[in-house]
């Protein structure tokens, strides 16, 4: 369920019901949508969004519709929902707004009597009335109870990025707590490029004079030079992974009774909507673990016709060491003759993923690699509670590369929706 913010951050059980009642309204307009979606009729994604000056493609937008629907239907409250889905929940209310003529039917879930009272003694106002009870009950309020704000809409985003563009101090001052990165894919391409441009300016000016921009040079001056290059690639596919990965978590299809193919094959459809124009699942590359035939690669992302990432999948409810070791050992050495950018991706079904992280850490931390180890495994910030993620740095025959471990908890933990 989506917080609203008209209530408190500590939410009583009243507050519980509150919550749950504009979202069970949410998800039957979201599901009308998906009915008018999954109709062979001639609607699609873009009787919702008109314009779409965003990099998101119609796949892309199709599958978030139904990670939204998942959203509103979870029992648990999020905190926080990212910018895109913010924006795409309010393109979807708004168009059920147009679609509907008689405002008393906007809302299909009809709030209950008991509910009403309950709301009425615990909110009642000076003048006897019951402001939050009106509120709730006013489609139109939706539009403003679902969102503390709506930078995530064209014209508030491009004041907002151009702000930062023209001066990072002033959109500090007013935007302080905004982490423009978030807001990336809805942004216009002609502004993203701007704004990914300035990023790289910030980046070569924290990493001092002997950086230099990849597009700024055909051939990198130096190993350090190249590897700070590949880092920075590598940075822009792990934040894309640690989406995929938010995604998954979210999408009650997938959880730890899937295939480890077909949790492979999500991860690249998302990773294909978000512009990687080469994806090879179970490609031939390499060599076998027999050494007499090319090996397969869960995931190989090519951009520019470059390899920029080999990904290697498994599932583990464990930490079961033989297994890792298999999966480490061919993906950095079987796959991996030109010392790619390596992600392995463990899809974990423990019960405490706290103690596997745990222990999957302390393995990795100690694991003999059959190549030299420039950088020790380290862990890094926890980007939620059901991710972690750690990096280091390999070398292959002198050439430098990153190695990335991540886990992402399917475990799911499900409650009685009734």
């Amino acid at each position: 369920m989506i917080r609203l913010c008209i209530l408190d951050e500590k939410l009583d059980d009243l507050d519980l019901k509150i919550t749950r009642y504009v979202n069970n309204n949410v998800k039957e307009v979201i599901n009308v949508a998906i009915d008018f979606l999954e109709d062979d009729n001639g609607f699609d994604i873009w009787n919702i969004i008109p314009i779409n000056t965003t990099s998101i493609d119609e796949g892309n937008w199709l599958r978030m519709v139904y990670d939204l629907f998942n959203m509103v239907k979870s029992q648990i409250v999020r905190d926080y929902i990212k910018p895109k889905y913010q924006y795409l929940l309010y393109m979807i209310l708004d168009w059920w707004q147009e679609c509907v003529s008689d405002e008393t039917e906007l809302l299909l879930v009809e709030i209950e009597e008991d509910l009403k009272q309950e709301i009425k003694k615990k909110y009642i106002d000076e003048d006897d009335g019951c402001e939050l009870l009106r509120i709730i009950t006013t489609y139109e309020e939706y539009l403003s109870i679902l969102f503390e704000d709506q930078d995530f809409l064209p014209e508030q985003l491009e004041a907002m990025v151009t702000l930062y563009l023209r001066s990072r101090e002033k959109f500090n001052v007013f935007f302080g707590d905004v982490d423009l990165e978030e807001y990336r894919d809805l942004m216009p391409n002609d502004l993203k490029e701007q704004y990914d441009e300035n990023k790289k300016i910030k980046k070569k000016e924290e990493l001092g004079e002997n950086y230099v921009v990849p597009s700024e040079r055909s051939q990198p001056r130096s190993n350090e030079e190249r590897l700070n290059a590949t880092l920075l690639s590598a940075d822009s596919v792990l934040r894309d992974l640690l989406d995929v990965c938010e995604s998954i978590c979210n999408n009650k299809t997938y959880d730890y009774n899937q295939s480890e193919n077909a949790i492979n094959d999500y991860f690249r459809d998302m990773l294909s909507a978000k512009g990687y124009a080469q994806i090879m699942d179970q490609t031939r590359h390499g060599v076998s673990n027999r050494g007499d035939d090319a090996g397969e690669v869960d995931i190989l992302l090519k951009k520019n016709n470059r390899e920029v990432a080999i990904i290697e999948g498994l599932k583990l409810d464990c930490v079961n060491q033989k297994y890792i070791k298999k999966h480490i050992n061919k993906a950095i050495i079987n796959y991996n003759a030109l010392g790619t950018a390596t992600f392995i991706i463990a899809y974990v079904g423990a019960i405490n993923f706290k103690a596997f992280w745990e222990g999957i850490y302390s393995y990795l931390s100690s694991y003999n690699y059959p190549l030299k180890v420039r950088k020790r495994v380290e862990t890094m910030p926890y980007p939620n509670a059901a991710v972690r993620y750690a990096n280091g740095v390999l070398s292959k025959d002198g050439y430098d590369f990153p190695i990335y471990f991540i886990a992402v908890n399917i475990q799911q933990k499900r409650v009685n929706e009734e």
